[in-house]
């Protein structure tokens, strides 16, 4: 009993670990001159280079290919865009704004899934979505006139994970978590590799690359630190805790970002009324929607 209960201790702890160090990936990227296009396949390249070091499976990953690499592409295609509209969220507004939309992304999920499983929409998390929604006009309306297009892009990175998500439930159960994301990582920077050119036809004054030894120095800490150990102990947690537990604590990693945010950049300094009230209804419907899921188990 006294070594289940330290495991347990143990796993959470791990798991708190990993959802703070996951939220830091928006101050990273503020800091990091690179565009957010660059941003993403830095650390996509580096991030699958240490999982691979740090544990191979090259057969496991082999057969993965094999057998399912149409939703391998279909998958790593939706988080890598994911990856991409949120970082030039925080380009072209700040990371608080870029983690205050990801928010929305569990009530995109509540809106979308029931055409997955072919049922009825929830009424509660609906209520819930509007609430999120109402929160997110408010923000919207706060903003100065040039933060808008992040804004925007902060949205279709919260919807993006939510389809990234609830294509993923579909084949999850039935795969290697470890050698999907390795993939997943793969297949991105591979993905943003072959669509460079047409970026930086579009955006031919965009740098993809590190510019000098503090970008690459934060770029490695975001690779590993904020990306391959906290997917690691994720996974160390995952054993131990059920995955209800994991989903509801990853509802923190908006609030960490946004503190890490205001505590590095100041930002609370370009927050009026209208942001915080918005962003306080998002944070509220968050936790309705926790408490409701949590009672009904």
């Amino acid at each position: 009993m006294l070594r289940y209960v330290a495991e347990v201790r143990r796993a959470q702890l791990d798991l708190h670990l990993a959802v703070l160090l996951f939220s830091a990936t928006a101050v990273l990227g503020k800091a990091i001159s690179t565009s957010g296009y660059g941003v993403v396949l830095c650390r996509l390249t580096l991030a699958s280079a240490v999982l691979l070091l740090f544990r191979p499976r090259l057969s496991v990953i082999a057969e993965l290919f094999r057998s399912d690499w149409r939703k391998l592409l279909t998958s790593s295609f939706l988080i890598t865009s994911h990856w991409v509209a949120f970082y030039e969220s925080i380009k072209f507004s700040n990371a608080s704004v870029a983690v205050a939309c990801i928010a929305t992304s569990a009530f995109f999920t509540a809106l979308l899934d029931p055409l997955r499983t072919k049922s009825r929409p929830n009424v509660t998390q609906l209520g819930l979505a509007i609430l999120a929604a109402v929160g997110m006009t408010l923000i919207a309306g706060s903003l100065p006139t040039g933060y808008f297009f992040g804004f925007t892009l902060g949205i279709l990175a919260a919807l993006l994970v939510a389809l990234y998500g609830i294509y993923t439930k579909t084949f999850i159960s039935r795969v290697d978590t470890y050698a999907l994301t390795v993939c997943q990582f793969a297949i991105g920077a591979a993905l943003l590799l072959l669509f460079l050119p047409l970026y930086l036809k579009l955006h031919p004054t965009a740098s993809t690359m590190p510019k000098g030894s503090e970008d690459l120095l934060w770029l490695v800490v975001l690779a590993t630190v904020c990306t391959a150990i906290p997917f690691l102990l994720n996974l160390r947690a995952l054993a131990t805790l059920s995955p209800f537990t994991i989903g509801l604590t990853f509802n923190l990693e908006p609030i960490y970002g946004g503190a890490l945010a205001i505590l590095i950049f100041g930002e609370n300094k370009m927050m009026t009324n209208g942001f915080i009230v918005g962003a306080c209804i998002v944070g509220l419907s968050v936790a309705i929607h926790s408490w409701h899921s949590f009672k009904s188990r």
